[in-house]
């Protein structure tokens, strides 16, 4: 009774098994895959970017979402950190940044001699409201702004500012 009862787990643990890897052999090709797995691949050093050149950054960002047509992948991931989707259709690569509000895809096209996507002006960007109800359109300058604002670096008030020497 007890060695059947064995031999039930066992077979039951290899079909399991078996399941499972059958299920992490499927490829699917065109789908999209999220950043974490694709960061040794996308290295950009934030240390290369002062921090004045990241606030001149994130003040052109939110100048207006038009401003995003005059940066780089790299200047974007500066800025917005690193996205929380990566779509590869080659030659096309799309960065996806979300909040509550909004969606932000942001398209790079990698040709003509652009060897890597940090590398690759960004050729178009498309925002989407989340919630039902609101346009796009108004979601806009909003979406960009929120983006901006919690991937901003956070500031620590010197001591030697509040002490007034006589």
């Amino acid at each position: 009774m007890y060695q059947s009862k064995l031999n039930l787990l066992i077979v039951l643990f290899v079909i399991v098994g078996f399941f499972f890897a059958i299920h992490s052999l499927k490829q699917d090709y065109g789908q999209a895959q999220a950043a974490s797995g694709l960061a040794g691949k996308m290295i950009v050093r934030d240390a290369e970017y002062s921090r004045a050149d990241k606030r001149a950054l994130r003040r052109v960002m939110l100048g207006g979402s038009e401003s995003l047509l005059s940066l780089s992948a790299r200047d974007v991931r500066v800025v917005l950190s690193q996205p929380e989707l990566v779509r590869r259709d080659l030659p096309t690569v799309i960065w996806q940044y979300r909040n509550k509000v909004c969606v932000l895809d942001v398209y790079f096209t990698v040709a003509d001699g652009v060897k890597k996507v940090s590398e690759a002006p960004v050729a178009h960007y498309e925002v989407r409201a989340r919630q039902k109800g609101m346009s796009d359109q108004d979601v806009q300058e909003e979406c960009l702004e929120n983006l901006v604002r919690a991937n901003a670096e956070a500031r620590f008030v010197r001591l030697d500012g509040f002490y007034k020497s006589n």
